[in-house]
């Protein structure tokens, strides 16, 4: 970060920023960061409204991938439409960064594939940790998901009586062990 242009009153000079608690924040905040996400990038605003879920959709349009609007503020999405001032404003935020080396995170797309949760050890079938069961599962295009949003249930004992495999037979969910995988 450039320290000598970096300062509050040049912020301030700049017309983009007013003397405050939210000056003093994102001036801390910024100090000595080496990466930001582009969902907190566009919190930094301060958009009265601009909460977690919009500065989320927002981004994942400005990233160029699938977002939905649906229930939520159109008069604050509508600030972050190409060729509007915010819209410019944020290039001029990302370009500033991007020559300070700081890196942005950018969202990315949903991965693709069967999802399905876990309960107990995979252990006994190989794995160190359920992580490296993940991972494993992952390869071979299956996505570690919560219950609720999962296809498949994957356990240790598919004859056992814990609280997933209940509600995962509630749903009608199919219930295999970490060797089928």
């Amino acid at each position: 970060m450039d320290s000598e242009l970096f300062t509050k009153d040049n912020l301030i000079k700049s017309g983009e920023f007013k003397k405050g608690k939210t000056l003093d924040n994102l001036y801390s905040g910024v100090k000595g960061i080496t990466e930001i996400s582009l969902t907190k990038i566009i919190l930094f605003f301060g958009i009265d409204d601009l909460g977690g879920s919009t500065s989320k959709e927002i981004a994942k349009a400005y990233a160029g991938i699938e977002y939905s609007y649906h229930g939520l503020q159109k008069s604050i999405v509508n600030m972050f439409s190409p060729g509007s001032k915010t819209f410019s404003k944020l290039d001029d935020i990302i370009i500033k960064l991007n020559e300070n080396n700081i890196k942005i995170i950018y969202p990315s797309a949903p991965k693709k594939g069967i999802k399905f949760e876990m309960t107990g050890s995979p252990k006994t079938f190989g794995f160190k940790t359920k992580a490296d069961f993940i991972k494993y599962a992952e390869d071979k295009g299956y996505i570690h998901a919560k219950l609720n949003e999962s296809k498949i249930l994957i356990c240790d004992n598919k004859n056992g009586n814990s609280s997933k495999i209940k509600k995962a037979k509630a749903k009608g969910l199919m219930i295999i062990e970490y060797s089928e995988i």
